[in-house]
């Protein structure tokens, strides 16, 4: 049982740095711009890295998304983002896409802006 415990305070403090980030990551939403948002996922999914802080940063942000391993591809949208119709009849979102490889490394995100009429 000593044995076990450093391996689990090992396990714990490794992930914690993921965890942490996503937790502290509470910046993306209504109040973001376009530009804003492609910030923010640009900098969690770099091209390379790996998908899951990517994940891990859309729950923490309560993002609606799907992961999708068949394609190896995450979809996200980011709702009523700022630049949307000044009467409120247009509703602009922040539609992601994340492309992943095998091994689970971003190999592409493309943001873009989406339109809804009310």
């Amino acid at each position: 049982m000593r044995r076990a415990l450093p391996a689990l305070l090992l396990a714990a403090l490794l992930a914690a740095p993921v965890v942490t980030a996503a937790a502290k990551a509470r910046d993306i939403g209504r109040h973001s711009t376009l530009a804003q948002v492609d910030a923010a996922i640009r900098k969690v999914a770099p091209v390379g890295g790996d998908v899951d802080p990517a994940l891990a940063y859309l729950r923490a942000n309560h993002v609606e998304h799907s992961d999708t391993p068949g394609t190896r591809t995450v979809y996200a949208i980011v709702r009523n983002i700022r630049g949307g119709s000044i009467l409120s009849l247009v509703e602009k979102s922040a539609s992601i896409r994340i492309l992943y490889d095998e091994q689970r490394h971003v190999t592409e995100v493309d943001v873009h802006a989406d339109y809804t009429s009310l």
